[in-house]
């Protein structure tokens, strides 16, 4: 029974990753990237952990690299490593990647709403990363997704705006 059960979630599940995929997360890497250092607007969370994932796989491969060229110093036993046992290529990655992490970083606290100093706030952050933006346009722009939010009583005041003007040109 509970096998069946589980059969039953993963229906549809090829495990394969569609080529549409590849370029969403293609669009938003490029996307931080053209961003290098806005501070400004709103970022999604696609975009946001998009980017994330595209530094730790490129952190593994440049530790992978690191060694197998012999550049990463072996493990030392223990007595823990000093400033100068640090990687050239680690290094120059994260100068690379540190102002346009922080910018996307602060554009997906615009996108929650909230100002980018709580981006230095350790787990709350990551709940803010995770949550959904803001519907609509907030205080820091317009929704990235293009979304536009319409509320019952914008609806209301719509649907009431034509009636008062033909009333008003009868008379």
């Amino acid at each position: 029974m509970h096998i069946q059960s589980l059969g039953t979630i993963k229906r549809g599940y090829t495990g394969r990753v569609s080529f549409k995929t590849y370029v969403i997360i293609m669009e938003s890497i490029k996307s931080t990237f053209k961003k290098y250092a806005v501070f400004t607007g709103r970022a999604t969370r696609k975009e946001f952990w998009y980017f994330a994932l595209f530094v730790i796989i490129t952190s593994a491969v440049l530790s992978t690299i690191e060694n197998g060229l012999g550049l990463f110093p072996a493990f030392d036993g223990g007595r823990g490593r000093g400033a100068e046992d640090e990687s050239l290529l680690a290094s120059i990655f994260t100068l690379i990647i540190l102002v346009p992490y922080f910018a996307v970083g602060i554009r997906r606290m615009h996108d929650v709403d909230h100002k980018g100093w709580w981006i230095l706030v350790p787990l709350y952050n990551l709940y803010l990363f995770c949550v959904p933006g803001t519907p609509g346009s907030n205080r820091f722009g317009a929704n990235p997704r293009g979304e536009v939010m319409t509320t019952a009583a914008d609806a209301t005041v719509a649907s009431a705006a034509p009636a008062a003007t033909s009333e008003a040109s009868e008379v």
